[in-house]
């Protein structure tokens, strides 16, 4: 009798996770991008903004932790592959929010890993306004986007700290 070996056929299409600190907006507007560009047949991509982080070194911690599980599920999977790129978006918003000083050695810290740093700035409200609408309005912060976040997010935005 021959043994059996378990047949370890990597999926075709690649994997990638972006994580993030929002859980809503941010997701959403990823979302809609991957959408837009048909990226959906060829990356199958995992959008974390439920890590509980908003500081830029536990999004950088969470993303690597995020990243060792989907290894270890992988290996024991079929169908699952190990991430590919890991993302990891750090939302500048303004200066005042205190996270200025931790972006640069999280960034840091994400580029040693071999993750891929992402800076939003002035803010993602403004990322999705900006490429949600025809035509733009004149933003230049979070906070100056909610109305329209509201009408592009079907009236739901989470509360951000400014």
């Amino acid at each position: 009798m021959t043994p059996r070996h378990k047949s370890h056929r990597r999926p075709a299409r690649r994997s990638i996770l972006i994580v993030c600190e929002g859980a809503e907006t941010e997701p959403q507007y990823l979302r809609s991008l991957i959408q837009r560009l048909g990226l959906s047949s060829t990356v199958d991509v995992e959008i974390r903004g439920d890590t509980g982080y908003t500081d830029p070194t536990g999004l950088v911690n969470a993303a690597l932790k995020l990243q060792q599980d989907r290894g270890v599920k992988a290996r024991a999977s079929n169908v699952l592959s190990p991430f590919e790129e890991v993302w990891v978006v750090f939302d500048v918003e303004h200066p005042g929010n205190g996270r200025g000083p931790a972006i640069a050695p999280a960034v840091q810290t994400a580029l040693a890993r071999k993750f891929r740093p992402v800076l939003s700035y002035p803010s993602f409200e403004v990322w999705y306004i900006l490429h949600s609408r025809v035509n733009p309005p004149g933003v230049a912060s979070s906070h100056a986007c909610e109305p329209y976040l509201r009408t592009c997010a079907g009236g739901h935005v989470e509360r951000r700290c400014r």
